[in-house]
């Protein structure tokens, strides 16, 4: 570039550039010093990247000028950052990893470690470089280690969990993931690792395994059946006694629901506690039910029933407990079968020493009592003959002589058994009516519809005539009442019983049962029969009285 042209050419130069200034100042610099050599990296105003290179031009070994030389490096600048930023992003990404990285040259020693694999094995990275990684091992993981690199040499992949032991001792177990370093001739020059602490996942598996040896020994050695069933009922695993309990083996089971061995009686108020455990409105239920065993046995269990469910409240599956109380139920059957007959051994020895002591004391007040009254009479009737005055006393006497022979009768007649067999059911009861009815303000209907007594034991309506006796005093003593309905109806089952009346009746919640009505129940259950109150302040008072026609009321011939 001859001087005369300097000017032309550097003033074009510096109108192409973002900062033509800064161009100048060096440019100035560069022509202060004639033997000056300059190499600079200018930016367009287009973006593009200039290398340009200067150096005086010597003409017989004296400055003749100066030779520019540019050249185009954008291309090569972009891909020149890019370098940079892709080195800065990989950096950034290497320390700021959750894994550990971990490289080897060709002789397994440690080139290169980023901070997370140091602090994983609590040393620091300079410390780790250089050292043998085998050195971090226990010498089971030190053998799969080296079993480990000479497969990636052979091309094969596979991830292995190993023991890492830390500067403390501590050991740490982790993933390892290895990848050969294959230079350009395909020579291995090393390995890559990539390092995933699983300790915590280790320690939970340890855990979840010794818990679920625990379940599986507690399930399968329980004294009781225990199965685990889906939320729709499916057997998922039984235990031994289960299967033991209801007569099918594991894999029979396992093709069934619940619904399946249920009694059917039992399974809509199973099916109702188990819809509200689904609803979440119980955590659990217990319910006595019966199931029906292979054989066609049933099988009386106690049954508890619980919901697993997931994290977010899903039904996973559910634990049955089951206990078989086939025995203690036919235990607690047959106590409540003697506490029957005992009670009813006992209210019939009552009631037969009731009628034996109210027969003796009839028998003495009508054998004895009334033939001295009688005699009585008799003599003041011959005193009433005489000329004597004493007839107003004698007839005073006599009136209460009579007065006491009539209420000698009527006790009499009260105590003593009633002959039912000579004089009849229906005309003994008519009998007690009108007698009632003699001394009481109160009427007495009394019907009897298809009923055949002669088909029915004596004792049996001795029994039913103290029933009708003993409602009708009571209502005397505390109804009020001033009309009584006595009524027997007969089907081909059942012998039915009512007594009614229009009393001020009384609050079953409330008035406590007393003697009579005690009475009443001991001798309607010593027949198998039920006695059932149907009664409310001022609405009167029904009794009704219900017997199966059985041996127990039948005689014989019936």
């Amino acid at each position: 570039c001859k001087p005369e042209n300097h000017a032309d050419i550097t003033g074009y130069v510096a109108q192409q550039l973002n900062e033509p200034a800064v161009f100048l100042s060096r440019l100035q610099s560069i022509l202060s010093l004639p033997d000056a050599v300059s190499f600079d990296l200018l930016e367009g105003k287009n973006g593009t990247i200039l290398e340009v290179y200067t150096q005086p031009l010597m003409i017989e070994g004296l400055p003749g000028g100066r030779i520019w030389n540019f050249r185009d490096m954008t291309d090569r600048q972009i891909a020149f950052e890019k370098l940079r930023m892709a080195k800065d992003q990989f950096k950034l990404i290497i320390n700021t990893a959750q894994e550990g990285i971990w490289v080897v040259d060709e002789k397994n020693i440690t080139t290169f470690v980023n901070r997370k694999m140091a602090d994983m094995l609590e040393y620091s990275v300079e410390e780790m470089k250089g050292k043998n990684d085998f050195s971090f091992l226990d010498a089971e993981g030190q053998a799969t280690f080296e079993n480990l690199l000479q497969q990636r040499k052979s091309g094969i992949h596979e991830k292995k969990e190993l023991a890492l032991i830390s500067k403390s001792g501590k050991r740490y177990w982790a993933n390892f993931s290895i990848s050969p370093i294959v230079d350009h001739d395909g020579i291995v020059r090393g390995s890559l690792s990539m390092i995933t602490d699983i300790s915590k996942r280790k320690s939970a598996e340890e855990a979840l395994k010794q818990s679920e040896t625990k379940f599986s020994h507690a399930f399968n050695h329980a004294p009781i059946g225990i199965g685990l069933l889906s939320p729709e009922g499916h057997f998922l695993k039984v235990n031994t006694v289960l299967c033991k309990l209801v007569g099918y083996d594991e894999k029979e089971l396992l093709c069934m629901k619940f619904h399946d061995i249920t009694h059917p009686e039992d399974l809509h108020d199973d099916l109702e506690n188990v819809n509200l455990l689904l609803k979440g409105s119980i955590t659990a239920y217990q319910m006595e039910k019966r199931y029906l065993h292979r054989s066609g046995n049933i099988i009386n269990v106690l049954l508890d029933v619980s919901l697993v469910c997931n994290d977010n409240q899903e039904p996973l599956y559910f634990i049955s407990q089951i206990q078989d109380i086939t025995e203690k139920k036919l235990l607690e059957e047959k106590v409540e079968i003697e506490k029957i007959n005992k009670q009813r051994e006992i209210t019939r020895a009552v009631i037969e020493s009731q009628e034996n002591e109210r027969s003796e004391i009839g028998r003495e007040l009508h054998d004895n009592v009334n033939q001295l009254l009688g005699t009585i009479r008799l003599y003041v009737d011959m005193a009433m003959n005489t000329k004597e005055d004493l007839k107003p006393l004698l007839e005073t006497a006599l009136e209460y002589t009579l007065s006491a022979i009539e209420e000698n009768r009527k006790l009499s007649k009260k105590m003593i058994t009633p002959r039912i067999n000579s004089m009849g059911f229906a005309e003994t009861v008519q009998d007690m009516a009108e007698d009632i009815m003699k001394a009481h303000p109160v009427k007495i209907i009394f019907t009897s519809k298809y009923f055949d007594e002669n088909n029915y034991q004596e004792k049996f309506k001795v029994n039913l005539f103290r029933i009708i006796q003993e409602q009708v005093n009571n209502i005397l003593k505390h109804a009020k009442a001033s009309k009584i309905k006595i009524n027997i109806l007969q089907t081909d089952t059942n012998l039915f019983a009512t007594i009614t009346d229009n009393g001020i009746g009384f609050d079953t919640s409330c008035r406590k049962k007393g003697m009579g009505i005690a009475n009443i129940n001991n001798r309607t259950s010593l027949y198998n029969g039920v006695a059932t109150f149907i009664t409310a302040p001022g609405q009167g008072c029904e009794l009704n009285l219900a017997f199966v026609k059985s041996a127990c009321i039948l005689t014989i011939a019936a």
